[in-house]
Protein backbone atom coordinates (compact mmCIF):
# COMPACT_ATOMS: atom_id res chain seq x y z
CA UNK A 1 0.00 0.00 0.00
CA UNK A 2 1.11 3.26 -1.14
CA UNK A 3 3.05 5.57 2.43
CA UNK A 4 0.50 8.04 1.69
CA UNK A 5 -2.20 6.68 1.78
CA UNK A 6 -1.39 4.83 5.34
CA UNK A 7 -0.50 7.67 6.22
CA UNK A 8 -3.79 9.19 5.96
CA UNK A 9 -5.28 6.05 7.71
CA UNK A 10 -3.38 6.45 10.29
CA UNK A 11 -3.91 10.50 10.92
CA UNK A 12 -7.95 9.85 10.29
CA UNK A 13 -7.70 7.03 12.91
CA UNK A 14 -5.67 9.22 15.52
CA UNK A 15 -8.35 12.08 14.61
CA UNK A 16 -11.42 10.11 15.82
CA UNK A 17 -10.16 10.73 18.91
CA UNK A 18 -9.60 14.56 19.10
CA UNK A 19 -13.61 14.83 20.94
CA UNK A 20 -13.12 11.81 23.20
CA UNK A 21 -14.04 14.29 25.80
CA UNK A 22 -17.07 14.61 24.61
CA UNK A 23 -18.01 11.04 24.95
CA UNK A 24 -19.72 10.93 28.42
CA UNK A 25 -21.16 14.47 27.55
CA UNK A 26 -25.20 12.26 27.44
CA UNK A 27 -24.24 11.35 31.08
CA UNK A 28 -23.65 14.61 32.64
CA UNK A 29 -26.90 15.19 33.87
CA UNK A 30 -26.75 11.20 35.21
CA UNK A 31 -23.82 11.97 36.99
CA UNK A 32 -24.99 15.26 38.61
CA UNK A 33 -28.15 13.25 40.13
CA UNK A 34 -25.32 10.57 41.43
CA UNK A 35 -23.70 13.93 43.14
CA UNK A 36 -25.97 15.95 43.59
CA UNK A 37 -24.00 18.08 46.53
CA UNK A 38 -21.42 18.97 43.18
CA UNK A 39 -22.08 22.14 41.80
CA UNK A 40 -23.23 21.72 38.33
CA UNK A 41 -19.67 23.44 37.16
CA UNK A 42 -17.69 21.38 38.58
CA UNK A 43 -19.67 18.05 37.07
CA UNK A 44 -19.07 19.87 33.77
CA UNK A 45 -15.74 20.26 34.30
CA UNK A 46 -15.27 16.38 33.27
CA UNK A 47 -15.83 17.44 29.45
CA UNK A 48 -13.95 20.71 30.47
CA UNK A 49 -11.19 19.79 32.44
CA UNK A 50 -9.44 17.29 29.52
CA UNK A 51 -9.19 20.94 27.88
CA UNK A 52 -7.24 22.33 30.77
CA UNK A 53 -4.60 19.20 30.93
CA UNK A 54 -4.11 19.60 27.36
CA UNK A 55 -2.68 22.81 27.37
CA UNK A 56 0.23 21.28 29.67
CA UNK A 57 0.94 18.07 26.77
CA UNK A 58 0.79 20.78 24.45
CA UNK A 59 3.45 22.94 25.13
CA UNK A 60 5.58 19.92 26.44
CA UNK A 61 5.10 17.92 23.16
CA UNK A 62 5.77 20.81 20.98
CA UNK A 63 9.29 20.71 22.42
CA UNK A 64 9.41 17.06 22.62
CA UNK A 65 8.54 17.15 18.71
CA UNK A 66 12.01 18.57 17.61
CA UNK A 67 13.55 15.21 19.26
CA UNK A 68 11.25 12.83 18.95
CA UNK A 69 9.26 11.81 15.78
CA UNK A 70 5.59 12.98 15.73
CA UNK A 71 4.14 9.33 15.24
CA UNK A 72 6.22 8.27 18.06
CA UNK A 73 4.73 11.18 20.41
CA UNK A 74 0.98 10.53 19.03
CA UNK A 75 1.58 6.61 20.14
CA UNK A 76 2.31 7.85 23.24
CA UNK A 77 -0.97 9.89 23.67
CA UNK A 78 -3.08 7.22 22.66
CA UNK A 79 -2.28 6.10 25.88
CA UNK A 80 -2.90 8.51 27.73
CA UNK A 81 -6.36 8.47 25.93
CA UNK A 82 -6.84 4.51 27.05
CA UNK A 83 -6.44 4.96 30.89
CA UNK A 84 -7.45 8.15 31.45
CA UNK A 85 -10.96 7.14 29.40
CA UNK A 86 -10.96 3.83 31.21
CA UNK A 87 -10.02 5.01 34.57
CA UNK A 88 -13.07 6.55 36.07
CA UNK A 89 -15.23 3.09 34.69
CA UNK A 90 -13.29 1.02 37.88
CA UNK A 91 -12.72 4.17 39.99
CA UNK A 92 -16.33 6.16 40.49
CA UNK A 93 -17.34 6.36 43.60
CA UNK A 94 -16.19 9.95 44.29
CA UNK A 95 -16.63 12.99 41.77
CA UNK A 96 -12.52 13.31 42.18
CA UNK A 97 -11.50 10.13 40.93
CA UNK A 98 -13.67 11.11 37.35
CA UNK A 99 -11.97 14.17 37.44
CA UNK A 100 -8.85 12.33 37.56
CA UNK A 101 -9.73 10.27 34.59
CA UNK A 102 -10.65 13.73 33.11
CA UNK A 103 -7.21 15.45 33.21
CA UNK A 104 -5.26 12.07 32.30
CA UNK A 105 -7.51 11.67 29.02
CA UNK A 106 -6.61 15.61 28.32
CA UNK A 107 -2.69 14.46 28.26
CA UNK A 108 -3.79 12.47 25.34
CA UNK A 109 -5.90 14.83 23.44
CA UNK A 110 -3.00 17.20 23.93
CA UNK A 111 -0.71 15.04 22.43
CA UNK A 112 -2.63 14.39 19.42
CA UNK A 113 -3.86 17.94 18.68
CA UNK A 114 -0.39 18.77 18.58
CA UNK A 115 1.37 16.20 16.48
CA UNK A 116 -1.48 15.48 14.14
CA UNK A 117 -1.28 18.72 12.62
CA UNK A 118 2.37 18.50 11.92
CA UNK A 119 2.50 15.51 10.39
CA UNK A 120 0.24 16.56 8.32
CA UNK A 121 2.25 19.35 7.07
CA UNK A 122 5.43 16.95 6.60
CA UNK A 123 3.97 14.37 4.42
CA UNK A 124 1.76 16.74 1.95
CA UNK A 125 2.04 19.27 -0.13
CA UNK A 126 0.38 22.83 0.15
CA UNK A 127 -1.97 21.89 -2.51
CA UNK A 128 -2.59 18.23 -1.06
CA UNK A 129 -3.31 20.17 2.84
CA UNK A 130 -6.17 21.85 2.07
CA UNK A 131 -7.63 18.59 1.38
CA UNK A 132 -6.46 16.70 3.62
CA UNK A 133 -7.25 18.43 6.48
CA UNK A 134 -11.40 18.87 5.25
CA UNK A 135 -11.28 15.20 5.19
CA UNK A 136 -9.41 15.32 8.83
CA UNK A 137 -12.02 17.12 10.31
CA UNK A 138 -14.84 14.79 8.68
CA UNK A 139 -13.13 11.85 10.89
CA UNK A 140 -12.68 14.02 13.93
CA UNK A 141 -16.47 14.48 13.81
CA UNK A 142 -17.20 11.17 13.02
CA UNK A 143 -15.14 9.76 15.86
CA UNK A 144 -16.92 11.98 18.06
CA UNK A 145 -20.79 10.86 16.85
CA UNK A 146 -19.30 7.10 16.97
CA UNK A 147 -18.00 7.58 20.79
CA UNK A 148 -21.04 9.90 21.96
CA UNK A 149 -23.64 8.12 20.26
CA UNK A 150 -22.16 4.56 21.51
CA UNK A 151 -21.55 6.10 25.07
CA UNK A 152 -25.08 7.15 24.87
CA UNK A 153 -25.95 3.58 24.94
CA UNK A 154 -24.00 2.07 26.72
CA UNK A 155 -25.06 4.77 29.51
CA UNK A 156 -28.58 3.28 29.43
CA UNK A 157 -27.21 0.52 31.44
CA UNK A 158 -25.76 2.94 34.15
CA UNK A 159 -23.67 6.36 33.39
CA UNK A 160 -20.43 4.76 34.62
CA UNK A 161 -20.94 2.13 31.61
CA UNK A 162 -20.76 5.04 29.31
CA UNK A 163 -16.70 4.86 29.99
CA UNK A 164 -16.29 1.79 28.37
CA UNK A 165 -16.15 3.06 24.85
CA UNK A 166 -12.70 3.74 25.49
CA UNK A 167 -11.55 0.61 24.15
CA UNK A 168 -11.78 2.03 21.06
CA UNK A 169 -9.09 3.60 21.30
CA UNK A 170 -6.83 0.70 21.82
CA UNK A 171 -8.26 -0.12 17.87
CA UNK A 172 -6.89 2.88 17.26
CA UNK A 173 -3.29 2.46 18.83
CA UNK A 174 -2.58 -0.40 16.33
CA UNK A 175 -3.93 1.20 13.48
CA UNK A 176 -1.39 3.93 14.08
CA UNK A 177 1.51 1.68 14.57
CA UNK A 178 0.87 0.11 11.40
CA UNK A 179 -0.04 3.03 9.43
CA UNK A 180 2.11 6.01 10.50
CA UNK A 181 5.35 6.35 8.87
CA UNK A 182 8.36 5.11 11.00
CA UNK A 183 11.14 7.76 9.42
CA UNK A 184 11.55 11.30 9.06
CA UNK A 185 12.54 12.42 5.86
CA UNK A 186 15.89 14.32 5.64
CA UNK A 187 14.00 18.02 5.15
CA UNK A 188 12.16 17.60 8.42
CA UNK A 189 15.20 16.39 10.17
CA UNK A 190 17.04 19.34 9.37
CA UNK A 191 14.01 21.15 10.19
CA UNK A 192 13.74 19.52 13.51
CA UNK A 193 17.55 20.84 14.34
CA UNK A 194 16.80 24.22 13.03
CA UNK A 195 13.74 24.24 15.77
CA UNK A 196 16.39 23.39 18.81
CA UNK A 197 17.36 27.69 18.41
CA UNK A 198 13.38 28.58 18.38
CA UNK A 199 11.42 29.26 21.24
CA UNK A 200 8.20 30.25 21.62
CA UNK A 201 9.04 33.96 21.52
CA UNK A 202 9.49 33.74 18.16
CA UNK A 203 5.92 32.29 17.00
CA UNK A 204 4.39 35.19 19.10
CA UNK A 205 5.99 37.73 17.26
CA UNK A 206 3.47 37.22 14.67
CA UNK A 207 -0.01 38.98 14.98
CA UNK A 208 -1.70 36.68 12.85
CA UNK A 209 -0.97 33.84 14.72
CA UNK A 210 -1.95 35.53 18.15
CA UNK A 211 -4.91 36.51 16.44
CA UNK A 212 -6.33 32.98 15.51
CA UNK A 213 -5.57 32.14 18.83
CA UNK A 214 -8.05 34.51 20.14
CA UNK A 215 -10.22 33.89 17.26
CA UNK A 216 -9.76 30.13 18.24
CA UNK A 217 -10.23 31.18 22.37
CA UNK A 218 -13.83 32.47 21.34
CA UNK A 219 -15.02 29.95 19.37
CA UNK A 220 -14.42 27.37 21.30
CA UNK A 221 -15.63 29.11 23.49
CA UNK A 222 -19.10 29.34 21.97
CA UNK A 223 -19.05 25.53 20.84
CA UNK A 224 -18.61 23.83 24.45
CA UNK A 225 -21.37 25.65 25.50
CA UNK A 226 -23.58 23.48 23.56
CA UNK A 227 -21.64 19.89 24.60
CA UNK A 228 -21.36 21.13 28.47
CA UNK A 229 -25.18 21.81 28.41
CA UNK A 230 -27.35 19.62 26.16
CA UNK A 231 -28.12 16.86 27.98
CA UNK A 232 -29.37 19.02 31.24
CA UNK A 233 -31.30 21.53 28.56
CA UNK A 234 -33.40 18.25 27.20
CA UNK A 235 -34.02 17.24 31.22
CA UNK A 236 -34.69 20.88 32.40
CA UNK A 237 -36.96 20.90 29.44
CA UNK A 238 -38.71 17.24 29.75
CA UNK A 239 -37.95 16.42 25.79
CA UNK A 240 -36.14 13.12 25.94
CA UNK A 241 -34.17 10.88 28.36
CA UNK A 242 -30.54 9.98 28.03
CA UNK A 243 -31.21 8.48 24.80
CA UNK A 244 -32.03 11.54 23.39
CA UNK A 245 -29.82 13.49 24.36
CA UNK A 246 -27.44 11.06 23.17
CA UNK A 247 -29.19 11.52 19.72
CA UNK A 248 -28.61 15.62 19.92
CA UNK A 249 -25.32 15.11 20.50
CA UNK A 250 -24.34 12.75 17.81
CA UNK A 251 -26.41 14.93 15.43
CA UNK A 252 -24.44 18.05 16.18
CA UNK A 253 -21.08 15.95 15.43
CA UNK A 254 -22.84 14.31 12.39
CA UNK A 255 -23.23 17.49 10.90
CA UNK A 256 -19.59 18.38 11.44
CA UNK A 257 -18.77 14.98 9.71
CA UNK A 258 -21.00 16.08 6.76
CA UNK A 259 -19.55 19.48 6.34
CA UNK A 260 -16.06 18.09 6.63
CA UNK A 261 -16.75 15.91 3.49
CA UNK A 262 -17.90 19.15 1.86
CA UNK A 263 -15.03 21.34 2.76
CA UNK A 264 -12.88 21.50 -0.48
CA UNK A 265 -16.51 22.90 -1.76
CA UNK A 266 -17.20 25.49 1.03
CA UNK A 267 -13.91 27.01 1.09
CA UNK A 268 -13.64 27.83 -2.39
CA UNK A 269 -17.45 29.11 -2.34
CA UNK A 270 -16.74 31.29 0.70
CA UNK A 271 -13.21 32.34 -0.18
CA UNK A 272 -11.78 34.87 2.84
CA UNK A 273 -14.92 34.43 4.99
CA UNK A 274 -14.99 30.43 5.68
CA UNK A 275 -13.87 31.28 9.28
CA UNK A 276 -16.86 33.61 9.54
CA UNK A 277 -19.01 31.39 8.11
CA UNK A 278 -17.87 29.07 11.13
CA UNK A 279 -18.90 31.36 13.77
CA UNK A 280 -22.35 32.42 12.11
CA UNK A 281 -23.41 29.15 11.21
CA UNK A 282 -22.10 27.80 14.65
CA UNK A 283 -24.39 30.81 16.75
CA UNK A 284 -27.42 30.20 14.49
CA UNK A 285 -27.81 26.85 15.52
CA UNK A 286 -27.10 27.71 19.12
CA UNK A 287 -29.66 30.35 18.87
CA UNK A 288 -32.13 27.77 17.15
CA UNK A 289 -31.79 25.70 20.16
CA UNK A 290 -32.86 28.32 22.67
CA UNK A 291 -36.30 29.10 21.15
CA UNK A 292 -36.38 25.24 20.55
CA UNK A 293 -39.67 23.43 22.75
CA UNK A 294 -39.34 20.24 21.19
CA UNK A 295 -36.95 17.76 20.45
CA UNK A 296 -37.02 18.47 16.91
CA UNK A 297 -35.74 22.19 16.82
CA UNK A 298 -33.38 20.59 19.39
CA UNK A 299 -32.20 18.57 16.69
CA UNK A 300 -32.29 20.95 14.40
CA UNK A 301 -30.23 23.63 16.14
CA UNK A 302 -27.74 20.72 16.78
CA UNK A 303 -27.08 19.94 13.04
CA UNK A 304 -26.84 23.40 12.06
CA UNK A 305 -24.31 23.97 14.91
CA UNK A 306 -21.82 21.19 14.34
CA UNK A 307 -22.00 22.00 10.72
CA UNK A 308 -19.76 25.72 11.49
CA UNK A 309 -17.34 22.83 13.83
CA UNK A 310 -15.51 21.29 10.88
CA UNK A 311 -15.15 24.60 8.74
CA UNK A 312 -13.23 26.21 11.60
CA UNK A 313 -11.32 22.93 12.39
CA UNK A 314 -10.08 22.63 8.79
CA UNK A 315 -9.52 25.94 7.72
CA UNK A 316 -7.28 27.44 11.12
CA UNK A 317 -4.38 24.55 10.89
CA UNK A 318 -4.48 25.03 7.13
CA UNK A 319 -4.02 28.73 7.30
CA UNK A 320 -1.36 28.20 10.32
CA UNK A 321 0.43 25.85 7.76
CA UNK A 322 0.31 28.76 4.96
CA UNK A 323 1.36 31.62 6.71
CA UNK A 324 4.33 30.54 8.86
CA UNK A 325 7.32 28.15 7.68
CA UNK A 326 6.95 24.46 9.17
CA UNK A 327 9.73 25.19 11.67
CA UNK A 328 7.36 27.32 13.43
CA UNK A 329 3.86 25.24 13.28
CA UNK A 330 4.70 22.76 16.00
CA UNK A 331 4.59 25.95 18.39
CA UNK A 332 2.30 27.73 16.25
CA UNK A 333 -0.24 24.44 16.59
CA UNK A 334 0.45 24.66 20.74
CA UNK A 335 -0.84 28.37 20.59
CA UNK A 336 -3.63 27.46 18.65
CA UNK A 337 -4.73 24.23 21.15
CA UNK A 338 -4.01 25.90 23.85
CA UNK A 339 -6.51 28.75 23.07
CA UNK A 340 -9.13 26.31 22.61
CA UNK A 341 -8.24 23.95 25.23
CA UNK A 342 -8.42 26.95 28.13
CA UNK A 343 -11.80 28.30 26.11
CA UNK A 344 -13.75 25.00 26.52
CA UNK A 345 -12.18 24.82 30.02
CA UNK A 346 -13.03 28.19 31.45
CA UNK A 347 -16.61 28.53 29.24
CA UNK A 348 -18.97 26.37 31.56
CA UNK A 349 -17.84 28.34 34.79
CA UNK A 350 -18.15 31.77 32.44
CA UNK A 351 -21.36 31.24 30.89
CA UNK A 352 -22.81 29.95 34.13
CA UNK A 353 -21.44 32.83 35.95
CA UNK A 354 -22.78 35.27 33.13
CA UNK A 355 -26.49 33.44 33.26
CA UNK A 356 -26.79 33.48 37.09
CA UNK A 357 -25.94 37.19 36.95
CA UNK A 358 -28.66 38.24 34.96
CA UNK A 359 -31.08 35.71 37.30
CA UNK A 360 -31.79 33.52 34.78
CA UNK A 361 -31.75 29.87 36.73
CA UNK A 362 -32.68 27.47 32.90
CA UNK A 363 -29.12 26.73 31.09
CA UNK A 364 -30.92 27.29 27.65
CA UNK A 365 -29.91 30.88 27.83
CA UNK A 366 -26.53 29.62 28.30
CA UNK A 367 -27.27 29.03 24.27
CA UNK A 368 -28.50 32.08 24.13
CA UNK A 369 -25.61 34.05 25.47
CA UNK A 370 -23.07 32.31 23.81
CA UNK A 371 -24.91 32.98 20.03
CA UNK A 372 -24.86 36.73 20.62
CA UNK A 373 -20.79 36.12 21.61
CA UNK A 374 -20.89 34.52 17.52
CA UNK A 375 -22.54 36.49 15.98
CA UNK A 376 -20.33 39.58 17.52
CA UNK A 377 -16.85 38.09 16.22
CA UNK A 378 -18.83 36.84 12.44
CA UNK A 379 -19.66 40.68 12.46
CA UNK A 380 -16.10 41.54 13.40
CA UNK A 381 -14.52 38.67 10.98
CA UNK A 382 -16.28 40.84 7.73
CA UNK A 383 -16.50 44.01 9.07
CA UNK A 384 -12.50 43.73 8.95
CA UNK A 385 -11.69 41.32 6.67
CA UNK A 386 -9.12 39.66 8.99
CA UNK A 387 -8.80 36.32 7.33
CA UNK A 388 -7.89 37.94 3.72
CA UNK A 389 -5.21 39.49 5.67
CA UNK A 390 -3.86 36.06 7.34
CA UNK A 391 -3.34 34.73 3.96
CA UNK A 392 -1.47 37.85 3.04
CA UNK A 393 1.59 37.65 5.88
CA UNK A 394 4.24 35.42 6.46
CA UNK A 395 7.11 35.36 9.56
CA UNK A 396 9.85 34.64 6.89
CA UNK A 397 10.80 37.07 3.53
CA UNK A 398 10.93 33.51 1.61
CA UNK A 399 7.51 32.00 2.56
CA UNK A 400 5.37 34.00 -0.04
CA UNK A 401 5.23 31.03 -2.23
CA UNK A 402 3.35 29.38 0.60
CA UNK A 403 0.46 31.61 0.07
CA UNK A 404 -2.82 29.89 -1.56
CA UNK A 405 -2.02 31.54 -5.06
CA UNK A 406 -5.53 29.79 -6.14
CA UNK A 407 -7.40 31.65 -3.33
CA UNK A 408 -5.60 35.20 -4.04
CA UNK A 409 -6.47 34.73 -7.86
CA UNK A 410 -10.17 33.99 -7.60
CA UNK A 411 -10.26 36.96 -4.84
Amino acid sequence: MNQQIKTRIGIFALASLMMSALAISPSIAEISKTFPKVNLSIIQSLIALPSLTSLIAGFIVSKLATKIQRPKLAIGGLFFIIVGGLFPFFFNTHIEYLLIGAAILGLGIGTLATTNPTIIAENFNLEQRQVVFGQLTAFVNLGGMFLIFTGGMLATIGWKYNYLVFFYPILVLLIAYICLPKQQNVQVKNTNQSANKVNLLTVFKNKNVLIIGLLSFAFMFVFDTFAANISVFIAQEKLGDIKLASMASAVFILSGFISGLLYRYISKLFGFYNIALAFFVLSAGLLITFFSHSILFTIIGSFISGFGLSIYMARTPYILSVIIESIYLPMAITIYTTATAFAAFVSPFIINFIRNTLGYNQVSFSFLIASIIGFVVFILLVTLGLEKKFLSATLSKDSKSLLNMNELKTH
